[in-house]
């Protein structure tokens, strides 16, 4: 089975959204800019939202820095205690509604788990795919009494009630990218620019905000959603209560897919190029380093960037991608993507752990020959889904 990348993900969304009816690409400029800023330091506080993750090596913009390479700290912060099996291509895992549930892209099901009984119930979900790959990218997010289900090829959103285990309703949104649920509503990004707000009351979008050339993760929180965009570089602020970008920072980087938020900011992880050639003539040979960029809520400011790691522990210098996953349990999670350089002998089931307080990274691996694709924290349990159907259940140990 052919992996599958956000490149082409993003390749599947555009074909679809191409052949939607009403459908235009958006300029490359946005209508809403946001005033200048300056950076500052961030304040940080307790985390609260969940997303999920797509890993993805990204092509970074010409930009060069001097950095030299961060260590990183492997430490066991918790402990493997059940590994499940799950449906085909699993692409997204959520917690809520007291069970874990996981979107199957390549079957197209919905998993609903029990962690008391451990037992794993099946929904067919009847969605739309690819039909070379018979791929259809697939996200889950719990909340305001419901399960919703993003089948980003088939631009339509499903209502599952987690008590029935039925789909109460399916409503279209051409070029879907990702979703989330916070501040009353369900907010889902597209590929033509814009975001679209649904309201669970009536399942109706009843909004759409233009945020950016190229919308992709969504972090939905009490009075503020926030947007990454990966190909411009910026962490986009919408007012829930008015529906208007309020906020449009630059990090200067190029994001990847995810965003993690709560009442106090935004998280993203980025990838500038650092020049490693020393020659003077071009072409220039260079790797990418990651950092954590952090937008304060109160002030809008954007922190310094925290280098993350790179060289012993991680993997050669510029052979990783980190992403976000989750936020919780006072810090932000995710899982470290590989190059196709190293994919052959780096160790492919990291998953990190970032402290915003005191700018600290730490990994850990899993004891598995897989990768971690996806991930979500609550209630001091990490739940990872792997790129060989499988489910697993870390223990956080603090």
């Amino acid at each position: 089975m052919p992996e599958q990348t956000f490149d082409d993900i993003r390749g599947l969304l555009a074909d679809a959204a191409n052949e939607a009816p009403g459908f235009a690409p958006a300029p490359e400029r946005t209508v809403h800019r946001a005033r200048r800023r300056a950076a500052t330091t961030v304040v940080v506080g307790s985390l609260a939202a969940v997303a999920t993750v797509l890993i993805a090596v990204l092509v970074v913009p010409s930009l060069r820095v001097a950095r030299e390479p961060v260590p990183a700290a492997e430490r066991e912060f918790g402990r493997v205690v059940s590994t499940v099996r799950t449906g085909a291509s699993p692409s997204s895992v959520a917690v809520g509604a007291g069970s874990v549930w996981v979107a199957n892209a390549r079957d197209g099901t919905l998993q609903r788990f029990d962690p008391a009984m451990e037992t794993m119930a099946q929904i067919d979900l009847d969605v739309a795919r690819e039909p070379h790959s018979r791929f259809s990218f697939l996200q889950v997010v719990e909340g305001e009494g419901a399960v919703w289900v993003l089948s980003s090829y088939g631009g339509e959103l499903l209502r599952i009630d987690p008590t029935t285990e039925l789909v109460t309703a399916r409503i279209t949104i051409p070029a879907a990218v990702s979703l989330d649920v916070g501040a009353g509503a369900v907010w889902v990004t597209r590929l033509d620019g814009h975001v679209s707000r649904v309201d669970p009351a009536t399942n109706q979008v009843v909004a759409e905000i233009r945020t950016g050339p190229r919308p992709a993760g969504i972090a939905a929180v009490e009075g503020a959603i926030w947007v990454v965009d990966d190909f411009a570089g910026t962490l986009t602020r919408i007012d829930p209560s008015t529906d208007e970008v309020v906020d449009r920072v630059r990090t200067g980087a190029n994001l990847s897919l995810t965003v993690a938020a709560d009442a106090t900011g935004a998280w993203a992880t980025g990838c500038v190029e650092r020049d490693v050639s020393g020659a003077p003539q071009p072409p220039p040979v260079t790797i990418c380093d990651w950092f954590v960029y952090s937008v304060d809520a109160a002030t809008g400011l954007l922190a310094p960037p925290v280098p993350l790691p790179s060289g012993d522990g991680v993997g050669p210098p510029g052979s990783t991608a980190f992403v976000i996953g989750a936020a919780g349990e006072g810090a932000l999670w995710g899982a470290v993507g590989w190059a196709d350089v190293c994919r052959a002998v780096c160790p492919r089931d990291t998953i990190f752990r970032f402290d915003p307080a005191t700018g600290r990274t730490e990994t850990m691996r899993l004891g598995r020959p897989d990768a971690v694709t996806f991930l979500a924290v609550s209630d001091g349990q990490l739940w990872a889904v792997t790129d060989s159907d499988a489910l697993v259940r870390v223990e956080l140990t603090d």
